[in-house]
């Protein structure tokens, strides 16, 4: 079904390394980097809550710096329940929906007050209060634009498979990781 590789509990240094290195071979080119110079975006994606993509998420983000890349952005995009601050003790005053907001006049000055760093990666964090609802056509693709141009990897640690505001970051990923557990609810999912 397209799957690389899968990990097994417990998970050691030893089988994230082979299948990152399984993953780094079956690029074209054996390049890191998207196509003509524009970062490659991974969207990590879980199939119901508490399946392990978020930590999936901040261990792909670490390891893509220590196989070389030099700019990697990790963006919480789960505006309900982003954790990633949290994990990454991690404070910033702004998050993704500012970016959004301001999404017409954005730069990299602006950009770079709105991003935390965190061991050499650049880190977008989501709301500190979870968002109770998220407009309809609220879209990633102006997020996601942006980094592929200021970054070589972008991983994207989505909330869920539902919805259109984690649609459209998968639309616009290189990559999809769907993240999900031998559970009867992840996999209906």
């Amino acid at each position: 079904a397209g799957a690389v590789d899968f990990l097994l509990r417990p998970f050691t240094a030893d089988q994230f390394d082979a299948a990152f290195s399984k993953m780094a071979r079956l690029a074209p080119g054996g390049e890191v980097l998207g196509g003509e110079g524009r970062a490659k975006v991974i969207c990590v994606m879980p199939a119901k809550g508490a399946c392990g993509a978020t930590t999936l998420a901040c261990n792909l983000a670490y390891q893509f710096k220590r196989q070389g890349a030099e700019r990697v952005l990790l963006a919480d995009l789960d505006p309900m329940a982003g954790t990633m601050s949290f994990l990454l003790k991690l404070k910033s005053s702004f998050s993704f929906l500012d970016v959004l907001q301001r999404g017409h006049e954005l730069d990299e000055d602006l950009w770079r007050a709105t991003v935390a760093t965190s061991g050499g990666i650049d880190v977008l964090l989501a709301p500190e209060m979870a968002a109770s609802t998220l407009p309809d056509d609220l879209d990633a693709t102006p997020i996601l634009n942006f980094a592929r141009n200021a970054y070589d990897i972008v991983v994207v640690d989505t909330g869920s498979v539902y919805g259109e505001w984690n649609l459209s970051q998968a639309r616009a990923a290189t990559e999809l990781l769907l993240v999900t557990t031998n559970e009867l609810p992840a996999l209906h999912a």
